[in-house]
């Protein structure tokens, strides 16, 4: 139950965490290593995304929105990917980095991995719980449905990417009869992000 002392003391709490974010940020560089979970062996080509998203618009209606800066790469041969320093750039107004930068990975055949910072942060410089690891990637195990479901939520977590849209583009070779639509509607958001970038 709330007692008359709670609402300011949540609000008065959230007002600070704005108010001491530090006005810029900074990030360090990212590097680590995707292989395959059963074999150890690199995964070459897989799409990664780094998203610095912010968080915003207050208690019982904020949430995460915006991103500060989105960038994607892929792995090499030996299953490297790097994502550079960059910095400073200026905080918005009323937004915040918390468990920034998100990563998010996928390849052709295997499951997606979304890997958040595990803890809030308020410092300037950011920096990935992930950088210098091996990650590893599990080969997909599932129906058709299922495989169609986790595409979508590669989706929702892409930022509408062109490498991870192209990327998704190809599981439609598998699973197109399962959901037409949606392959469909992903391809069209290649083609304008490609267009865009030309």
């Amino acid at each position: 139950m709330n007692t008359p002392t709670t609402v300011p003391f949540v609000l008065a709490l959230a007002l600070w965490s704005c108010v001491f974010a530090p006005p810029l940020y900074w990030a360090e560089a990212i590097h680590a290593h995707v292989i395959d979970a059963e074999t150890g062996a690199p995964v070459e080509g897989a799409v990664v995304v780094a998203d610095w998203k912010l968080y915003g618009g207050g208690i019982g209606h904020g949430g995460h929105r915006d991103s500060l800066l989105v960038e994607e790469t892929t792995t090499d041969a030996n299953g490297d990917f790097t994502f550079g320093k960059w910095g400073p750039k200026k905080r918005p107004a009323y937004a915040v980095l918390d468990t920034a930068p998100w990563l998010v990975i996928f390849k052709t055949g295997y499951q997606h991995r979304f890997l958040p910072n595990s803890a809030d942060s308020n410092e300037s410089v950011r920096r990935s719980d992930w950088n210098g690891r091996n990650i590893e990637l599990k080969r997909f195990v599932g129906t058709p449905e299922q495989r169609v479901d986790a595409l979508r939520t590669v989706l929702s977590l892409s930022e509408l990417q062109p490498l991870m849209l192209g990327e998704i583009v190809k599981e439609g070779r598998l699973y197109r009869r399962v959901a037409p639509a949606f392959f469909d509607h992903v391809q069209g958001l290649a083609t304008e992000r490609r267009e865009a970038h030309q």
